[in-house]
């Protein structure tokens, strides 16, 4: 951090683990999915020595909540879309 003279704040820095609760990052609700619905995927490999080991895949995938509401209020603001028919946005 020094040597990019860079500082965190403690009132906006969290440290989330993100398998037991998800996080807002940049305005993005970012979430792991339930373990319990994925298998792990197990296959085996080969070591540049030709032995074998095992690889095991994670078992949940992470998902990104983006807030569409914001987005598409922000570019109308900006007039890059505009709302023609009081549901569909044409550019």
């Amino acid at each position: 951090m020094n040597q990019l003279k860079l500082s965190l704040s403690e009132d906006k820095t969290k440290i989330t683990n993100i398998n037991k609760q998800s996080a807002i990052f940049l305005g993005i609700r970012i979430k792991s999915t339930d373990r319990k619905y994925y298998e792990s995927k197990v296959s085996t490999a080969t070591k540049k020595d030709g032995g074998k080991y095992t690889k095991r895949a994670p078992h949940g995938k992470v998902k990104i909540y983006l807030p569409l509401d914001k987005i598409v209020r922000k570019l109308e603001e900006k007039g890059f879309v505009k709302n023609t028919r009081g549901t569909r946005y044409g550019p």
